[in-house]
């Protein structure tokens, strides 16, 4: 037996952290978190196809998805405009724009935006899009490295180019270039709206209206049908594109269209078999958004979708293709972690999915019938009880509490007229959003929310009569539990009871932009993130961290600052500020998904989560997690035997199982009972905070001779990772002899 009178011994328990040690960085891991939903255009040519999604370019080639956007120095987590030139090389447009050429790409660095693309070589190409200083010009010609800007009669928002070199582009009707005047010319007017250019395989191009069909043939424009040919789409669709046996597929946000030609007429045969049936009063139920179709010959085409990924068509069955695993979505809004080490990831577009964890090498989507309404979710985060909560936009409150999901509406709370945009977990198992106004009014303040019962503190009435406007507050939790609400230069802070209003010091760096977020670092020091920089409040006056442009940002367990911070160009990366004063930037090329990046949430490894427009991403802790541990065994003058913990918390609260034990003559026994089987005892650890506590006392007449070793440790709540976690080092280690 390791103690002979354990009834005797006086235990003082208050709280303790992880212990947590992980292999050095190497980069984002993606491959597991990221897929190709999204996509957005698809074009082809002589058999070739590009497709423009979220997570970047792709080429199928008839057997498999190839990605184009390499780590070269492109950025495409958003393309949106693709064209293949004759020669064979693509154009992408997005974010930026950019030509892959030989297995080369070549990045415009001038574009802050591309959305529209007809190629004419690798060395030419015709763009629709923007560069920064230049709001007038908004068609861009393109020769070698060169970038000449275009006048324009109205706003171009389709380009294209035919078999024999004409570049067209709608505006308020057709215009096509002239090479004699180098100058655009009126080609073709429309009474009613132009939707679409398409181009068939042998490169003839067609427009399309609500009044019809058009083909351009030696300089002049046939009209083929007349608006009956767009059938259940009566505004007509968003795009349709030919097979080389002239079926004509049609394709909008209510599915997809198959005509046949016979004779000179478009005849309808039959919709295909993803396609919906059109329902004009209700038309949040389509099934499939077709955003582009590509033909691959024959009858065969590749359908690009909305919600399904990539759908192939062989002229008798449809299916699936290179559709990897991934998460429900790729526009990653925020992550969050439970209590089992799940990291829950809110989308923006919870129509599809609703949201999702990780488990193993699958996902798992929730969608209850009736809990996601049609809006995206914004913000997530866990409680002190171990509940999920979503915030979905404008003010629905969805929690899943491990066994199912429920919501509440702030209409029904009185909280109208007004947008959610965070989410924090309070201390007493409560949630704290902050709200801003929408269009109709000018209300703003903070909601706390526990259980069914919502307690509204407008900004006036925290801050004082008149005080409010046209922005929603920030908010951060002190590790005394105390509740801080920031509006322009003042501070208002919740002790439980009644709220005190402080005063921040002038001059404000950021006066000027407004503040994005607002973290306490391990000193319990402010620090903001805002448009002008990164700032520190420290004892009364300003430190600039950072001039970067940042939004979101969080301290890990060595004081480590890690921020997103993005340019001019809304070129986005994660910063990582060491103590040392060393500073480390990643960028899609080190394996972020996307190009713009949303959320960035630090786990109890240590690992950084990174939700981004193209996935979620992954980067390997490169030291102490958010949480650690360090045990010490002392022996005081009057014989008591004190074990101590030096704790740190750089996270937020967070409900934990501790385990504590004792190893004796090769036998291991466990607190609190000093048995052969474990016992945790669940606590609840503060946010952000450094103390060091004590855990037991032990009178050591009661200990027999011997060498002891005493390991403590963490795991999440109701896990067994102390000894068997998938990490080592997670036990912090003391011993004692006693003669």
């Amino acid at each position: 037996m390791l103690i002979q009178k354990s009834s005797s011994l006086n235990i003082v328990l208050i709280s303790a952290l992880f212990l947590l040690f992980s292999s050095l960085a190497i980069g984002f891991e993606i491959e597991s978190y990221r897929n190709y939903n999204h996509n957005y255009i698809v074009s082809s040519q002589a058999g070739s196809v590009a497709i423009g999604t979220f997570c970047g370019t792709l080429a199928w080639d008839g057997m498999e998805l190839a990605e184009l956007s390499t780590s070269t120095g492109a950025s495409f987590s958003q393309t949106c405009a693709t064209d293949i030139a004759p020669d064979g090389s693509v154009w992408m447009g997005g974010w930026q724009v950019a030509r892959l050429a030989d297995g080369e790409i070549y990045n415009f660095a001038e574009f802050s935006g591309g959305y529209g693309i007809a190629a004419i070589s690798r060395d030419e190409a015709w763009v629709i899009g923007t560069i920064p200083g230049n709001p007038w010009d908004h068609l861009f010609h393109i020769v070698g490295t060169e970038v000449n800007p275009v006048s324009t009669e109205g706003f171009p928002y389709e380009l294209i180019v035919d078999r024999s070199g004409n570049v067209f582009y709608a505006a308020n009707g057709i215009e096509r270039y002239d090479e004699h005047s180098g100058t655009f010319i009126d080609c073709k007017e429309f009474e009613t709206g132009l939707y679409q250019f398409s181009r068939d395989l042998s490169g003839v191009v067609y427009a399309g209206s609500e009044q019809g069909l058009w083909m351009f043939d030696e300089d002049e424009w046939i009209k083929l049908d007349d608006g009956s040919i767009w059938g259940p789409f009566p505004y007509g669709p968003n795009g349709f594109n030919f097979n080389a046996n002239g079926t004509l597929w049609a394709y909008a946000s209510a599915g997809l269209l198959r005509r046949n030609r016979g004779g000179d007429e478009l005849i309808i045969t039959e919709a295909c078999g993803i396609s919906l049936v059109y329902d004009p009063d209700d038309q949040a139920t389509y099934r499939y958004g077709v955003w582009g179709v590509a033909p691959l010959g024959g009858e065969s085409i590749l359908i690009a979708t909305r919600t399904d990924g990539l759908i192939l068509f062989d002229g008798i069955d449809f299916s699936h293709i290179g559709f990897p695993d991934g998460p429900p979505e790729n526009v990653i809004m925020d992550v969050v972690e439970d209590f089992q080490g799940r990291d829950w990831i809110a989308t923006d577009h919870p129509s599809i999915y609703g949201t999702g964890y990780k488990e193993g090498d699958a996902w798992k989507y929730f969608r209850p019938e009736g809990v996601f309404g049609n809006a995206g979710i914004i913000a997530a985060c866990g409680d002190t009880e171990g509940a999920i909560h979503v915030l979905q936009y404008p003010f629905r409150l969805i929690t899943f509490d491990g066994v199912e999901f429920s919501f509440q509406e702030g209409y029904d709370h009185g909280v109208t007229d007004c947008i959610a945009e965070t989410l924090e977990p309070g201390p007493d198992g409560e949630i704290w959003a902050c709200v801003g106004p929408d269009y109709t009014s000018d209300f703003s303040g903070v909601v706390r929310i526990k259980d069914d019962v919502w307690d509204v503190y407008p900004t006036g009435s925290i801050f004082g009569p008149g005080i409010g406007g046209r922005e929603a507050p920030t908010l951060a939790i002190a590790s005394n539990d105390e509740i801080w609400v920031i509006l322009d230069s003042l501070i208002s802070i919740f002790d439980g009871e009644n709220w005190r209003v402080d005063q921040l010091p002038e001059p404000l760096p950021f006066a000027d932009v407004g503040v994005a977020s607002v973290v306490f670092d391990l000193q319990q020091r402010l620090v903001f993130f805002t448009q002008a920089g990164v700032y520190r409040l420290d004892e009364g006056s300003w430190k600039e961290l950072s001039s970067e442009m940042t939004t979101f940002g969080a301290f890990d367990a060595n004081g480590d600052l890690w921020f997103l911070a993005y340019d001019s160009m809304r070129r986005y990366s994660v910063i990582s500020m060491k103590q040392d004063g060393s500073v480390a930037e990643f960028h899609q090329s080190d394996g972020l998904a996307g190009t713009r990046l949303y959320s960035i949430t630090i786990d109890h490894n240590g690992d950084k989560w990174v939700g981004t427009s193209g996935g979620l991403s992954r980067l390997e802790d490169g030291g102490p997690a958010q949480q650690s541990i360090a045990l010490s065994a002392a022996e005081n003058p009057v014989g008591t035997l004190k074990l101590a913990a030096d704790l740190t918390n750089a996270g937020e609260i967070i409900p934990v199982s501790l385990w504590l034990a004792c190893e004796y003559n090769g036998n291991i026994f466990y607190y609190p009972n000093w048995g052969p089987e474990p016992s945790p005892l669940n606590l609840t650890l503060s946010a952000s905070s450094c103390r060091t506590e004590e855990l037991v006392n032990i009178d050591t007449s009661l200990l027999t001779p011997g060498d002891y070793t005493f390991y403590a440790g963490i795991s999440l709540f109701g896990g067994m990772d102390l000894l068997i976690g998938p990490r080592d080092g997670k036990v912090a280690i003391a011993s004692y002899h006693v003669d």
